[in-house]
């Protein structure tokens, strides 16, 4: 991948110096931030001074996370969509062809098991991949035709799984709600067709047990 990318990292400004915090406008990325395969927003933001030292990082750039607990499961890897900063956990990579950089993403996110098992760094006391290891990365690189036609299938069927997604999840919401109308018609007497003649339940304690009393609090003539 080093064949293909030149690499980038970045670092948080100091908390204590409050002109890096004010009135901020500037991406800065962290892990938190890594939830989506697109990042046009962010948690934090710093200011104009804090960004003069600062790498920034612009659109169509690709961060990972390489130092998170996160990655004992998961590997986060995003597009920016904007410019941003990052912070020391977080890895760019800015593809020399600035068209890959989609259809890079869909390769490493493709080997993401492969990466937690074979790139974890061993001996650290936080989660972290080894970044020299990754660079090293082999990337199958077929005609740019190709690697268009291979986004779009992938995209394609991504979109149709997360339809499927949205219908399990619409059909659970459903199914929740309908299960609250029964049992609310269930207690009302609605569910099934009721008899006007039955007596009422007091009225059928009362005739099982003749001492019975709808209240034995002594207090309750008191109560508003």
């Amino acid at each position: 991948m080093d064949d293909l990318a030149t690499f980038g990292g970045g670092k948080t400004p100091s908390m204590d110096n409050r002109k890096y915090w004010n009135n901020a406008k500037h991406l800065w990325i962290t892990s938190k931030d890594m939830k989506f395969a697109h990042i046009a927003d962010s948690l934090l933001k710093i200011s104009d001074a804090a960004l003069d030292q600062m790498t920034i990082y612009g659109k169509g750039t690709l961060l990972i996370v390489t130092r998170s607990g996160i990655l004992r499961h998961t590997f986060p890897i995003a597009i920016l969509d904007t410019e941003a900063t990052v912070n020391q956990d977080v890895k760019a990579i800015s593809c020399v062809l600035s068209h890959i950089h989609t259809y890079l993403y869909y390769v490493i996110k493709a080997q993401e098991q492969v990466i937690l098992k074979d790139y974890h760094k061993d001996g650290t006391t936080v989660d972290s991949i080894d970044f020299d290891k990754f660079k090293k990365l082999i990337v199958p690189l077929p005609p740019l035709s190709e690697q268009y036609r291979i986004v779009e299938e992938i995209e394609h069927w991504f979109a149709l799984i997360d339809q499927i997604e949205q219908g399990k999840t619409d059909l659970q919401t459903t199914i929740k709600q309908i299960k609250g109308k029964i049992l609310d018609l269930a207690i009302h007497g609605k569910l099934v067709p009721q008899d006007p003649n039955d007596e009422s339940a007091i009225e059928q304690l009362k005739r099982i047990n003749p001492d019975f009393t709808p209240c034995d609090n002594g207090h309750s003539g008191k109560l508003p």
